[in-house]
């Protein structure tokens, strides 16, 4: 049977040569190879009857034409999607918060600094401290700060072997920003005397992963030889500007005092916005309850 949509089976003008007037045959699915002269008409009809045919035949082809177009755009429409745009400005990661704790780096992680390396890896872990109770860390011990959240472990502190930490928080103005007092040992390699263990903390300390999220610079240091139960020790104050977007904050107060008993080099640090006098005065009594365990 015949394609649908084609002519029926006759004679018509040869496509090969229309201007020659000869006709070739059409068997309703392709063209013969016989010609004939241009006397005979389409299907064996009278001339008038091709006259007629020809408006239809036109139209046919047309019809096949727009047919063989929509085949093609449909056949197109078919074919493999555009790749969607996935790139996207939002920001992603979990929200800045200062109190969380990195992952770990290596132990090759460090920079340099005048006494040695910044260390950031703990090599030691020691069991969480009862809440409310002074913290002891090596030969070191702190009395627990009234009012005070913790204590919680302490690792971002550079060069230290273990951390315990006291802290409040600050506030709308300061969102995820906390004044915290920690105890704790310091590694043995990290260690040479106590005023120059205290200033390399100091020095690592704006690198460290405790200032992550904002500039920190050390604006102004001060080094003191201090005693604790007749135990010599070393005092670093400093001030620590803070540059941020975040926080209605413009520095923070450090201290940082080492002490070597025992044979285990232990340190305090407080870290307290000089927006808060009143924290300062807590850290004050703190700092100087520090005792020798034992």
């Amino acid at each position: 049977m015949s394609v649908p949509g084609t002519p029926p089976p006759g004679w018509y003008p040869d496509p090969a040569d229309p201007a020659s007037g000869r006709l070739r045959h059409w068997d309703g699915a392709a063209w013969g190879q016989d010609t004939r002269g241009g006397q005979g008409t389409p299907g064996g009809g009278s001339s008038g009857g091709w006259g007629r045919r020809v408006p239809w035949l036109v139209a046919v082809i047309a019809v096949l034409v727009v047919a063989a177009v929509a085949v093609v755009l449909i056949g197109r429409g078919r074919g493999a999607p555009d790749v969607e745009d996935t790139n996207t400005a939002a920001p992603t990661g979990t929200p800045w918060d200062e109190m969380s704790t990195p992952a770990p780096s290596s132990p090759d992680s460090s920079s340099a600094t005048p006494g040695g390396p910044c260390l950031t890896v703990m090599t030691t872990t020691d069991a969480t401290p009862a809440s409310g109770e002074p913290l002891t860390a090596g030969a070191l011990t702190m009395p627990a700060p009234d009012g005070w959240s913790g204590p919680i472990r302490e690792s971002r502190v550079p060069n230290s072997d273990t951390g315990w930490a006291y802290y409040t928080r600050l506030g709308i103005d300061m969102p995820g920003w906390v004044a915290q007092q920690t105890v704790g040992t310091m590694r043995p390699e990290s260690f040479t005397t106590t005023e120059q263990t205290a200033l390399d903390i100091l020095t690592c300390l704006p690198g460290s992963a405790m200032y992550r999220s904002v500039t920190a610079t050390v604006t102004e240091q001060q080094a003191t030889s201090i005693s604790i139960d007749g135990v010599p020790a070393s005092q670093v104050d400093a001030t620590l500007a803070i540059e941020s977007d975040r926080l209605a904050t413009e520095a923070s107060a450090i201290r940082i005092i080492v002490v070597e008993a025992d044979d285990t080099a232990s340190f305090y640090l407080s870290a307290i916005p000089v927006e808060r006098p009143d924290l300062q005065a807590i850290a004050d009594r703190t700092a100087g309850a520090l005792s020798i365990a034992g």
